[in-house]
C-alpha cells in the first residue's frame, strides 16, 4: 500500500463516488463491532452466572472464567499483533501520506490557475507575447484539462474522514478485525487519484517555467492582448481563404466559357451561362454568409474578451481594497439586526449586513449631492440606531473621508453583493 507517484499526466478519473459515504459508515461499523466485543468480554468476567449462589461455587466460577478470559485476551493480543493491527497501522499510513500529498496537489491547482492569471498582464507575460510559438504553448498549457480544485478538495474531505476512522481503529487495545476490502479498494483509488493529479500538476508547472525561461526578450504588448491577436489572425486568415476560392471558381467559370463559345453554339451557352451565374451567385451568398459569420464570431470573441479582462481587472481591485473595506465598511457589511430604510432604521428578525439599494435610494452614494455628508451622519453617525460596529469609518463631516467610502462602494458594491457582503 506504499504511494507512488505516477508518470502519466492526465486527470485521473474520479474515484466512485457512490462508496464514499458506505466506506467510511463500514469503517466506522467495523470499529464500533471491535470496541462492543472487548466491553462485552469484561462484562461477562465480572458478572455472576444465572441461577448461581453465593459461596465457593461462585467464587471457583468466577475464577474460571476471569482465567478464560485472560487466556482470550492473550490469544487476541497475539493475532492482534501479527495480523489485524498491522494491516489497520499500514492503512493509516497510507491515509497520512495521501492527505499530506492532496494538500500540496490543491495548493499547486491554486497556484498554476493564478500564475495563468497573472501572466496575462504582468511583465513575464510580455516576455511570451513576442513570439508566436510561446503564446500558443502557453495557450495549449492553459486549456489542457485538469482535475478542478473543488474535485481535489472533495478527495481531501474523504481522505481525512477515511483517516479519522483508521486512527480509531488502531487505538482500540484488542484489534483481531481486518480492515474490510471494500475499504482498502477506496483508499487505493484516493491514492492513485491524488498522486496522478500531484504528478500532472507539478508537471505543469515545471512545463510553465521551462517556458518562461526560454522567452527572454519582451514583447511590445501583453500576453492577453497577443492571445487576442492570434484569435483575429486566424478569422482572416479564413475569410482570406473564402474569397480567394471564390475568385478561383469565377476565374474557371470564365475560362470555361471562352473555350466552349462558338457560335453555333451560342444560344446553348447562354443558357449555359445563364445557369452558372445561378451557381456563382449561390457560391457568393454562401461566401458572404460565411464572411459575416466569421465577423459576427470575431466581434463576440472581441467582446467576450473584454468582457473577460474587465471582469478580471474588478476583481483584482477588489482584492486590492478588500483589507480597507473590511475595516472602513464595517458598519454596513457587519451582520445587525437594524435594517436601513429610505425613512431610518427598523429593527429587523435576522442579523444581516445592510442593503446596497438601500444605500443608493437615500442618495449617500450620488456624488452630485451636496448634502451627502449630513446624509451619512444622519444614518451612521455617532447617534445613528445601527447596531454594527464601526471599525475605521470615518467621521462623518470629513467629506474627503466620505468621498473615499463612496468610492470604494461605487467601485465594489456588485462584488461585495455577489460575495454576500453586502444585500442587495
Amino acid at each position: 500500500m506504499q504511494p507512488q507517484t505516477p508518470a502519466a499526466t492526465e486527470t485521473p478519473a474520479e474515484p466512485t463516488s457512490q462508496l464514499r459515504t458506505p466506506a467510511v459508515s463500514r469503517l466506522f461499523t467495523i470499529v464500533a463491532a471491535l470496541a462492543a466485543g472487548v466491553f462485552g468480554t469484561l462484562w461477562w468476567t465480572g458478572r455472576n452466572p444465572p441461577g448461581g449462589s453465593s459461596g465457593n461455587t461462585t467464587t471457583e466460577q468466577n475464577r474460571k472464567l476471569q482465567q478464560t478470559a485472560l487466556d482470550n485476551s492473550q490469544i487476541a493480543s497475539v493475532l492482534d499483533s501479527t495480523s489485524a493491527r498491522g494491516r489497520w497501522e499500514e492503512m493509516r499510513r497510507q491515509l497520512r501520506q495521501t492527505k499530506q500529498l492532496s494538500e500540496e496537489a490543491l495548493d499547486a491547482v491554486n497556484t498554476l490557475q493564478n500564475r495563468f492569471v497573472t501572466l496575462l498582464t504582468s511583465e513575464d507575460g510580455k516576455r511570451l507575447s513576442g513570439n508566436p510559438e510561446y503564446v500558443l504553448s502557453f495557450q495549449a498549457l492553459r486549456n489542457k484539462q485538469r482535475a478542478a480544485p473543488e474535485k481535489v478538495t472533495g478527495w481531501q474531505q474523504d481522505v481525512t474522514a477515511l483517516l479519522e476512522a483508521a486512527e480509531k481503529a488502531v487505538n482500540l487495545p484488542n484489534l483481531t478485525l481486518e480492515p474490510d476490502e471494500k475499504i482498502i479498494g477506496r483508499v487505493e483509488a484516493l491514492t492513485k487519484s491524488v498522486q496522478a493529479v500531484h504528478s500532472g500538476i507539478k508537471t505543469d508547472l515545471r512545463a510553465l517555467d521551462t517556458l518562461l525561461a526560454k522567452a527572454v526578450t519582451p514583447g511590445p504588448t501583453t500576453l492577453a492582448k497577443a492571445i487576442d491577436a492570434r484569435d483575429s489572425e486566424d478569422n482572416q486568415r479564413h475569410l482570406k481563404d473564402v474569397s480567394e476560392a471564390l475568385e478561383k471558381v469565377r476565374r474557371e467559370a470564365e475560362q470555361q466559357d471562352t473555350a466552349n463559345a462558338t457560335e453555333a453554339e451560342r444560344k446553348k451557352l447562354d443558357a449555359e451561362n445563364k445557369r452558372k451565374a445561378i451557381e456563382r451567385e449561390t457560391v457568393l451568398t454562401k461566401a458572404n454568409a460565411e464572411k459575416a459569420k466569421a465577423e459576427r464570431e470575431l466581434a463576440n470573441l472581441k467582446e467576450d474578451t473584454e468582457k473577460k479582462a474587465a471582469k478580471e481587472k474588478k476583481v483584482r481591485e477588489y482584492e486590492q481594497d478588500l483589507a480597507e473595506m473590511q475595516n472602513l465598511l464595517k458598519p454596513l457589511i457587519t451582520p445587525g439586526k437594524m435594517e436601513l430604510t429610505g425613512s431610518g432604521w427598523v429593527q429587523g428578525l435576522e442579523a444581516k449586513p445592510v442593503s446596497l439599494s438601500a444605500v443608493e435610494g437615500i442618495k449617500l452614494l450620488d456624488p452630485k449631492n451636496m448634502n451627502a455628508a449630513i446624509y451619512w451622519d444622519s444614518y451612521f453617525g455617532g447617534r445613528a440606531q445601527n447596531d454594527r460596529p464601526r471599525g475605521s469609518f470615518p467621521d462623518t463631516q470629513n467629506p474627503k473621508a466620505i468621498r473615499r467610502v463612496q468610492e470604494l462602494l461605487l467601485r465594489h458594491g456588485e462584488i461585495l453583493v455577489e460575495k454576500g457582503l453586502l444585500r442587495p
